[in-house]
C-alpha cells in the first residue's frame, strides 16, 4: 500500500510506502524536505469524460468565455475575487533568495578601493602656486553612490510547473482560479522563462487538459487569442497546429524584452486581466512595474484589487492610501502618487530590498482641538 501526498513547496503529487509514515524525506521535484503523512485513504482519480459531442471533438471547459459560434449557453459564475481563497492557501517564498555573499562581498572591496583613492589624492601635494603655474583648481570629485543592482531571475522548476498545471487541469472549474492564485509562484516567478515554459512543456504536453490551461493562461499573460479549439481536439494533427502556434510565436519574441511581450495583456479587451495582475506581482522586472500601475486604474474592481495586491507583494508600498473599491477620480490622484515614486527609484530598484526604497510614511494627522467649556 502506498501513500500520496503533494508537496507544500512545490504541489508535486509523492507517493511513498506506507510503511515510511512519519518519516522525513525530501521532494523529487524542488528537492524540499517533507514529512510523509499518516496512511490516507488515496484522493480519487479525476471521474472520467461522460459526455461527449457527436463528431470527434472533445467537450471543453466553458468557464473561461465562449468559443468560435458564441461556445455554451449556460451561465457561468466568475469568482468574486482573489480573497476566496482560505488562510494561508498562497504559496509564498517559492522564490524568495538568500544574501548574497558574493555580490556584497565585492560592493564591500569596491568601496573600501574608492576610499583608498580618495585618502591618496587628498595627501598628494599639488603644484606649487606661483604667478606662471596659475591658481591649482579643486580635486576630481569621487562618486560613491552605488550602481544599480542587477534583479536576478529565478530558473523554471519545470517538475514543479507540471505538477502544478497538472493540478489546476484536474480541480473542479469552480475553484480553477482560486488554485491558479495559489500556484501563482510557480506559474510565474521566473518571469520571460516562465512564458516559454508554458509554450514548450504546457502547451506541448500530451494532456489536452495541460494544454487547455497552458494555453488559458498564455492567452492572459499576452493577450493573444486563444488556440483551444485546436489544442483540445482529438485529431493529432489540429493538436500540432496548436502548438505550432505558440512556438512560432514564442521564436518571433523570446529576445524582446518581457514588457513588450505582455503589454498586449493590458488592453481592456483581454477579459483575463485579472490574471495578468496577479502574474505581474511575481515578475520583479522593473519594465513591466507601470503595468501594475495602469491596471490599477482599470474599470473592473476585480482586475484594480489584484493589481494592488501586486504592488504590495512585490513593492512593498502600501504607503498611499489606495482603495480599488474607492471612485475613479481618487483612484487616478492616488495613482499618480505611485507613478511619481517609482519614476524617482526605478534606476536603482533591487527587487530584493524593496524597503529601503519606500516614501516616508505618511504623517500622523494633529489631534482635534479639546471643544470649548465656554
Amino acid at each position: 500500500m502506498t501513500i500520496e501526498f503533494e508537496c507544500p513547496h512545490c504541489g508535486l503529487v509523492i507517493e511513498a510506502p506506507d510503511r515510511t509514515a512519519g518519516r522525513k524525506a525530501s521532494c523529487p521535484g524542488c528537492g524540499a524536505p517533507v514529512t510523509v503523512p499518516s496512511a490516507a485513504p488515496r484522493r480519487s482519480a479525476r471521474p472520467p469524460r461522460t459526455a461527449r459531442r457527436s463528431s470527434r471533438r472533445r467537450r471543453r471547459p466553458d468557464d473561461y468565455g465562449p468559443g468560435p459560434g458564441g461556445g455554451s449557453s449556460r451561465r457561468r459564475r466568475r469568482p468574486d475575487s482573489y480573497d476566496d481563497l482560505p488562510p494561508g492557501a498562497e504559496e509564498e517564498g517559492f522564490y524568495e533568495e538568500g544574501p548574497n555573499y558574493l555580490l556584497i562581498g565585492g560592493a564591500a572591496g569596491a568601496v573600501l578601493l574608492l576610499i583608498i583613492i580618495l585618502l591618496l589624492i587628498m595627501r598628494t601635494p599639488g603644484p606649487s602656486s606661483s604667478p606662471a603655474s596659475g591658481t591649482q583648481g579643486p580635486p576630481a570629485a569621487v562618486s560613491l553612490s552605488p550602481s544599480p543592482t542587477p534583479t536576478p531571475t529565478p530558473a523554471v522548476n519545470t517538475a514543479a510547473l507540471m505538477a502544478a498545471l497538472s493540478s489546476i487541469a484536474s480541480t473542479p472549474l469552480s475553484v480553477r482560479d482560486a488554485l491558479i492564485r495559489r500556484k501563482a509562484a510557480v506559474l510565474f516567478g521566473a518571469g520571460k522563462a516562465s512564458i516559454g515554459a508554458l509554450v514548450e512543456n504546457g502547451v506541448g504536453s500530451d494532456n489536452p487538459d495541460i494544454r487547455y490551461v497552458a494555453d488559458y493562461l498564455l492567452a492572459a499573460l499576452t493577450g493573444r487569442k486563444s488556440k483551444e479549439d485546436l489544442l483540445y481536439e482529438e485529431d493529432e494533427t489540429k493538436v500540432e497546429e496548436g502548438r505550432a502556434w505558440w512556438r512560432d510565436w514564442w521564436n518571433d519574441v523570446k529576445d524582446s524584452p518581457l514588457e513588450d511581450i505582455v503589454r498586449p495583456g493590458v488592453d481592456p479587451g483581454n477579459t483575463k486581466r485579472a490574471v495578468l495582475a496577479l502574474a505581474l506581482g511575481y515578475f520583479r522586472d522593473r519594465g513591466t512595474v507601470p503595468f501594475l500601475f495602469d491596471l490599477m486604474e482599470d474599470s473592473d474592481t476585480e482586475v484594480r484589487a489584484a493589481a494592488y495586491e501586486s504592488v504590495v507583494r512585490l513593492l512593498k508600498n502600501d504607503r498611499f492610501g489606495y482603495d480599488p473599491s474607492a471612485s475613479l477620480p481618487l483612484i487616478t490622484e492616488t495613482v499618480k502618487k505611485y507613478r511619481e515614486w517609482w519614476d524617482s527609484v526605478k534606476a536603482a530598484y533591487d527587487f530584493s530590498r524593496p524597503e529601503d526604497f519606500l516614501p516616508p510614511p505618511p504623517a500622523a494627522e494633529p489631534p482635534a482641538p479639546p471643544p470649548d467649556a465656554g
